[in-house]
């Protein structure tokens, strides 16, 4: 049987997407941090195509009774925003140096 303990305290997931959009009423108690928008070299965050903010409730969206619930809700988000619409498939994501 699942462990039900667990739930993400302590962990901390970057999420290499489209943003998120902060305002998501399933998003409201998530831990997002401060996170950077690779496509416009800023700390702000939006998502426009609302695929990173889906993929941030499905790991860490808000235990209520609307949308998603999330697999960790206790779990840190850092969104990295790398592109703004559906990148192509040659597109190379900006921050491909910065892997350890």
């Amino acid at each position: 049987p699942a462990d039900l303990s667990l739930n993400g305290d302590g962990v901390r997931i970057a999420v290499i997407d489209s943003g998120v959009d902060p305002n998501n009423p399933d998003l409201q108690s998530t831990r997002i941090c401060e996170g950077y928008d690779y496509t416009a070299n800023s700390t702000e965050m939006s998502d426009s195509v609302y695929h990173g903010t889906k993929v941030i409730q499905l790991i860490a969206g808000d235990c209520n009774s609307t949308g998603l619930a999330g697999m960790a809700p206790a779990a840190e988000i850092d969104p990295l925003k790398c592109f703004s619409s559906s990148p192509p498939l040659s597109e190379s994501f900006p921050f491909q140096d910065y892997a350890p």
